[in-house]
């Protein structure tokens, strides 16, 4: 991740990327995530399995109920997905259009954008000795004011 995104109060984030090779007990959670741990507060997208569709979540810093927006969209296609992160706000687009937007809870402390793969945390694991890809074709961001 570029050094500029790291530790950054507010801003905007984009990536354009696809799975080219989905597999079964593989996901992403790319985020971001505060400097200092606070236990809960988390802003994600694209998460889930790749699998399943792409959502976004966003975790307030209270630990309270999350926001959660399913794009109904696969992972297999190339995507744009953008996070933008301002005072009290956080909206997800993907391709453009506006899939969600959380007011409540939006944390305030400097956070670093992950670009997070692993192997699922939920649902079906992965098999012993497999694989699945994922390509990043680009990613660009932007600081806040």
């Amino acid at each position: 991740m570029p050094k500029k995104l790291m530790g950054q109060r507010y801003g905007k984030y984009e990536e354009r990327f696809r799975v080219s090779k989905p597999a079964v007990g593989y996901k992403s959670a790319h985020l971001l995530w505060p400097v200092v741990n606070d236990g809960c507060s988390e802003i994600d997208f694209p998460e889930l399995e790749w699998t399943e569709t792409i959502a976004a979540f966003t975790h307030p810093s209270d630990c309270s109920r999350q926001d959660a927006f399913d794009t109904g969209r696969r992972w297999t296609s190339w995507h744009t997905s953008t996070i933008e992160w301002r005072p009290g706000c956080v909206r997800y687009f993907l391709d453009g259009r506006l899939v969600g937007q959380s007011t409540r809870g939006i944390p305030d402390r400097p956070m670093t954008w992950v670009l997070q793969n692993e192997a699922a945390l939920n649902g079906d694991r992965a098999a012993p000795n497999s694989w699945a890809q994922m390509d990043i074709a680009y990613v660009k961001g932007w600081t806040w004011g």
